[in-house]
């Protein structure tokens, strides 16, 4: 466990090196002022950027751009997103570059070259990623029947029209299907050998024709 602390220990502390390293080589590339016109020499800074980052295992960012250029982050960002006069193309390829970086940064999370906190956090706050909780939104069957149960008029004034039977069980029998008696003398309630219900009123006239119970 201890030898397998200090070689962990060992990698940081190389890799660690190697990027303070490769962002003095970014840092020392040749600078142009007129830049922000110059596509030709954006372009070549740029081949040279993703050169270094893929020779020395660093993930390339807008941060290494700005440095390469030799300007703080916010003006980079500001000529990328054409907000300061600036030639088109050299906007359009600070654009590639960044769709660059997001990309390399997002496989090295996914495949776990890099660590993954650290990606994770470079795409949220340079890419705009964002954890999207999947929302559930629970409804009750009840209201949309019943309505608002705080209203219990409203509930009366839907069910208004309703009939409500009621049939004492103790008049609940079985009857033999050759020997059905009239209608009219029936009870209230009659359940037959093949287990249909059917409901009469008073005067022994069917309410529901079949409604089938369970078994």
């Amino acid at each position: 466990m201890a030898n397998r602390i200090r070689e962990d220990m060992a990698a940081r502390k190389e890799a660690i090196g190697q990027s303070i390293k490769t962002a003095q080589m970014v840092a020392s590339l040749p600078k142009n002022e007129n830049w922000m016109f110059d596509a030709a020499y954006v372009s070549e800074l740029i081949r040279k950027l993703i050169d270094l980052c893929a020779e020395n295992g660093i993930i390339p960012t807008a941060n290494l751009m700005a440095s390469a250029l030799g300007v703080p982050r916010e003006r980079e960002t500001d000529v990328r997103m054409e907000r300061v006069p600036c030639n088109p193309d050299v906007a359009h390829l600070l654009k590639e570059y960044f769709k660059l970086c997001e990309n390399t940064t997002v496989q090295a999370s996914l495949d776990g070259s890099a660590n993954n906190i650290a990606t994770i956090f470079l795409m949220k706050s340079m890419y705009g990623y964002q954890e999207q909780p999947k929302e559930i939104v629970v409804t009750h069957n009840y209201n949309k029947l019943l309505g608002d149960r705080k209203d219990p008029e409203a509930i009366a004034a839907r069910y208004a029209e309703s009939m409500v039977i009621d049939v004492d069980s103790s008049e609940l029998k079985e009857i033999d299907e050759t020997a059905i008696p009239d209608m009219a003398s029936l009870p209230a309630g009659v359940i037959d050998k093949t287990k249909k219900i059917k409901l009469v009123d008073e005067n022994g006239e069917e309410i529901v024709n079949e409604l089938r119970t369970d078994g």
